[in-house]
Protein backbone atom coordinates (compact mmCIF):
# COMPACT_ATOMS: atom_id res chain seq x y z
CA UNK A 1 0.00 0.00 0.00
CA UNK A 2 1.37 3.41 -0.89
CA UNK A 3 1.40 6.32 1.52
CA UNK A 4 0.45 9.86 0.62
CA UNK A 5 3.36 12.28 0.63
CA UNK A 6 2.78 15.11 3.05
CA UNK A 7 -0.39 16.08 4.88
CA UNK A 8 -3.60 14.67 3.46
CA UNK A 9 -5.32 18.07 3.32
CA UNK A 10 -2.65 19.28 0.85
CA UNK A 11 -3.26 16.46 -1.65
CA UNK A 12 -4.80 18.03 -4.78
CA UNK A 13 -6.05 14.75 -6.22
CA UNK A 14 -7.89 13.98 -3.00
CA UNK A 15 -9.50 17.43 -3.04
CA UNK A 16 -10.53 17.02 -6.70
CA UNK A 17 -12.15 13.65 -6.02
CA UNK A 18 -13.87 14.97 -2.88
CA UNK A 19 -15.33 17.98 -4.66
CA UNK A 20 -16.44 15.91 -7.66
CA UNK A 21 -18.12 13.38 -5.36
CA UNK A 22 -19.93 16.13 -3.47
CA UNK A 23 -21.18 17.74 -6.69
CA UNK A 24 -22.30 14.36 -8.07
CA UNK A 25 -24.30 13.51 -4.94
CA UNK A 26 -25.79 17.00 -4.78
CA UNK A 27 -26.85 16.68 -8.40
CA UNK A 28 -28.45 13.30 -7.76
CA UNK A 29 -30.42 14.52 -4.76
CA UNK A 30 -31.65 17.66 -6.54
CA UNK A 31 -32.52 16.10 -9.90
CA UNK A 32 -34.29 13.05 -8.46
CA UNK A 33 -37.28 14.83 -6.86
CA UNK A 34 -37.46 17.23 -9.80
CA UNK A 35 -37.83 14.28 -12.18
CA UNK A 36 -40.30 12.20 -10.15
CA UNK A 37 -43.48 13.54 -11.74
CA UNK A 38 -42.08 13.21 -15.25
CA UNK A 39 -40.99 9.61 -14.60
CA UNK A 40 -44.33 8.83 -12.99
CA UNK A 41 -46.27 9.95 -16.06
CA UNK A 42 -43.80 8.40 -18.52
CA UNK A 43 -43.37 4.97 -16.93
CA UNK A 44 -46.67 4.72 -15.05
CA UNK A 45 -44.94 3.89 -11.77
CA UNK A 46 -45.98 5.43 -8.47
CA UNK A 47 -43.78 7.93 -6.65
CA UNK A 48 -43.43 5.33 -3.89
CA UNK A 49 -42.03 2.78 -6.34
CA UNK A 50 -39.64 5.29 -7.86
CA UNK A 51 -38.44 6.45 -4.43
CA UNK A 52 -37.99 2.86 -3.30
CA UNK A 53 -35.78 2.28 -6.36
CA UNK A 54 -33.43 5.03 -5.18
CA UNK A 55 -33.52 3.63 -1.65
CA UNK A 56 -32.57 0.16 -2.92
CA UNK A 57 -29.73 1.61 -4.97
CA UNK A 58 -28.35 3.48 -1.95
CA UNK A 59 -28.51 0.35 0.22
CA UNK A 60 -26.69 -1.72 -2.41
CA UNK A 61 -24.11 1.06 -2.78
CA UNK A 62 -23.52 1.11 0.98
CA UNK A 63 -23.06 -2.67 1.13
CA UNK A 64 -20.74 -2.74 -1.88
CA UNK A 65 -18.79 0.15 -0.36
CA UNK A 66 -18.07 -1.88 2.77
CA UNK A 67 -16.78 -4.84 0.76
CA UNK A 68 -14.80 -2.59 -1.61
CA UNK A 69 -13.23 -0.73 1.31
CA UNK A 70 -12.09 -3.97 2.92
CA UNK A 71 -10.56 -5.14 -0.36
CA UNK A 72 -8.77 -1.82 -0.83
CA UNK A 73 -7.44 -1.95 2.74
CA UNK A 74 -6.03 -5.42 2.02
CA UNK A 75 -4.19 -4.08 -1.00
CA UNK A 76 -6.30 -5.57 -3.79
Amino acid sequence: MTRLAGPVWLNRKLWAISIAETIAWAGLFYIFPASLLRWQSHYGWSITQLSFGLTEALIVSALVGIVSGKLIDRGH
